[in-house]
């Protein structure tokens, strides 16, 4: 169903100008900041609204990013504090990024498990695709006239893709030396995070010896796997996770040369306290991406 044509207002005024000389207009023929922040709350503007229509068109898509298709959807991903902050020189804009429509869910992809791309099933748009580097930036004031389309997201969708953006920033670096003495196992790592699907909430480690170690010093390790509760369904699902998946996990990395296993358990997200979070990182499965050995035979990232 088409979109009806709204009306002429001076923000669409605003949107011309913009899209015409990309600067917006003098501070004289500029509505009043609580007047724009008022208006953008009254227009329901959140995070998981999709941006359309003439608001897409004048996005600034940053290095790196793949210009939206046709088919694609754009979303604010902003902060819904920043969305509507009343000082618009501290906060001149908005964040959004491009969800791609796929037709294979993969499990590896889901739950902010990969630092580059994620997955999320939405309960109206099938499944959706982020990538990191898809991202751009527009005028938080252009919102001020302009109706959202429908919220994409719903509210633990959008805690899970803000989680995976800040991810991006604050996951865990373990030393060179280590990854390079796991990386043989990581692919088996992989194949059983598929295996569990949406069971595994994580893997949570802690090297004790957290530093570049002499080849003849063996790191050590303490693991925690993380099971998702709303995801296993009794304790029989629980004990087939922890046969199918979590003590296969544990052979594959105590057999690794170098790396001594001092303590595991599998606990579900019930039992995995504040503490446990403070006292251990989570382990990306993808983190050897930049440690992986080049075809001259170097380990230079």
């Amino acid at each position: 169903m088409r979109r009806p044509a709204e009306p002429e207002s001076e923000i669409s005024e605003i949107i011309k100008t913009h899209t015409a000389t990309r600067e917006l207009p003098t501070e004289s023929t500029t509505p009043s900041a609580e007047s724009l922040r008022g208006r953008i709350a009254d227009g329901g503007w959140k995070t998981g609204c999709e941006v359309f229509g003439p608001l897409r068109n004048v996005v600034q898509w940053r290095t790196g990013a793949s210009p939206p298709r046709e088919t694609d959807i754009v979303l604010i991903c902003s902060h819904p504090c920043d969305i509507l902050c009343y000082d618009f020189d501290r906060e001149p804009s908005v964040e959004v990024i491009i969800a791609r429509p796929i037709d294979k869910p993969q499990h590896d992809k889901q739950f902010a498990r990969n630092p580059r791309t994620l997955q999320i099933q939405t309960e109206t748009r099938g499944t959706l695709e982020f990538a990191v580097f898809d991202r751009g930036d527009l005028d938080r004031r252009l919102l001020a006239d302009k109706a959202p389309g429908a919220a994409v997201l719903v509210t633990h969708d959008v805690r899970i893709l803000l989680e995976w953006l800040a991810r991006r920033y604050f996951r865990s670096a373990f030393p060179d030396e280590f990854m390079r003495r796991l990386r043989p196992r990581l692919e088996k790592m992989r194949k059983l995070q598929e295996k569990a699907g949406n069971k595994l909430a994580g893997i949570w480690m802690r090297v004790l010896n957290n530093e570049e170690l002499e080849p003849n010093v063996d790191y050590k390790i303490a693991l925690v796997a993380v099971v998702a509760s709303r995801n296993v369904a009794d304790m029989e699902e629980l004990a087939a996770f922890e046969r199918e998946v979590y003590t296969p996990l544990v052979q594959s990395i105590a057999a690794v040369k170098g790396i001594r296993l001092t303590t595991s358990r599998c606990v579900t997200d019930t039992t995995f306290s504040l503490q446990d979070i403070r006292a251990l990182d989570e382990f990306d499965v993808d983190h050897d991406l930049q440690y992986r050995v080049r075809q001259d035979g170097s380990d230079k990232p």
